[in-house]
């Protein structure tokens, strides 16, 4: 049975088997953009990916930003500001862009379009929090309020990086995991303390010769979203078995950045 609680799995008693691990491999993701694309036609994750849309609670909504998400922005933790926008809207840019001029210059023909922040071949979807955030950063533009969803995930289908929040004041980046994580709708967790990861390693195991497993916070040099380690006689084979179940599981591969460390504890047989 997977378990994160380290107490259980005797962690501390271990230590010296993790530095002398047996057998040790690495699950790798493929970069964020190509990530993306491989998910966004799966039915299963049900959003319908669109520039957002103007909608009835537009006309009601009073465009200041909620206390609750400046709070979060103000902490400034990846963690708290998902949550907290997950739960509240965002206004996007829009501005005139001309497409079309008389031969005389004197008539002129423009679209809206969304607004983009490019910088050395990417780009990312600037939204804000309130009207004034927007205007403060761009006062030809016209505000456009959005779902947090739609405008995450229309983003995202344009092939860009994420999104940028407020950029006209201390801006705050959401990219890679933490964006998808608001465009699919589910609420992001440190890798090794996800609900959804501990369920992934709970299908990996079944039918394996593993005593018990747990997900372990990776070291800053270890370049991993986090670690699984698995308890067990050594045997590459199941080792293998249970690494590319995990690689393969959806629910695992949109949530990591880096990838995860797979271990092995060594017990003895009998």
């Amino acid at each position: 049975m997977a378990s994160t609680d380290q107490g259980n799995c005797g962690w501390s008693s271990c230590s010296s088997y993790w530095r002398s691990c047996s057998l040790r491999f690495r699950i790798c993701c493929s970069p964020r953009p190509t990530r993306w694309r491989s998910c966004r036609g799966n039915r299963r994750y049900g959003r319908q990916l669109k520039i957002p849309q103007l909608s009835p609670e537009a006309a009601s909504d009073d465009g200041i930003t909620r206390d609750f998400v400046s709070d979060a922005l103000e902490a400034r933790d990846i963690y708290a500001v998902t949550d907290a926008l997950g739960r509240s809207r965002v206004f996007v840019a829009l501005l005139a862009t001309l497409i079309s001029r008389s031969d005389e210059g004197l008539e002129q023909e423009s679209e809206m379009s969304l607004a983009w922040i490019e910088h050395e071949g990417e780009r990312i979807l600037p939204v804000f929090t309130g009207v004034a955030e927007l205007l403060e950063w761009n006062p030809q533009a016209r505000p456009l309020r959005a779902e947090t969803a739609e405008a995450i995930a229309a983003a995202l289908a344009e092939g860009a990086m994420g999104v940028l929040v407020n950029p006209a004041r201390a801006g705050f980046s959401i990219t890679g995991a933490a964006a998808r994580s608001l465009a699919l709708g589910y609420r992001l967790y440190p890798a090794w303390q996800d609900p959804a990861i501990e369920m992934a390693l709970e299908r990996a195991l079944e039918g394996e010769p593993v005593a018990t497993a747990f997900l372990k916070e990776p070291g800053a040099e270890d370049g991993v979203d986090l670690v699984v380690v698995l308890v067990m006689v050594p045997d590459t084979e199941v080792a293998i078995r249970v690494m590319e179940k995990l690689s393969a599981d959806p629910e695992v591969t949109v949530r990591l950045e880096r990838g995860i460390d797979l271990a092995v504890l060594p017990v003895l047989e009998g």
